[in-house]
């Protein structure tokens, strides 16, 4: 098991950048950067990933959206957003 965040490449900062993005580079596809992991994927700390390689970008998709449950229904729970892959060769 791994943990990762969303977010845009990281850039050096030069000397006068006073943008609040200045130090990603927002021209360019987001990446999934690792920051934790159980004792077998501790290689996978500060590694990084294209969104839409494999199948971990898919933890980040927004959820569907459901209708609204008719009066006096109770709200049906969100999906689980977790991906469970059994066996990875």
């Amino acid at each position: 098991m791994y943990v990762g965040y969303v977010d845009f490449p990281p850039k050096p900062l030069q000397e006068g950048d006073d943008d609040e993005s200045a130090h990603q580079y927002t021209d360019q596809p987001k990446i999934i950067r690792y920051i934790g992991a159980n004792k077998g994927h501790r290689f996978m700390i500060g590694q990084t990933v294209g969104l839409e390689a494999g199948v971990t970008g898919k933890v980040f998709d927004a959820p569907p959206v459901q209708d609204a449950p008719p009066d006096g229904e109770p709200v049906p729970s969100p999906p689980s957003m977790a991906v469970y892959i059994a066996s990875v060769v």
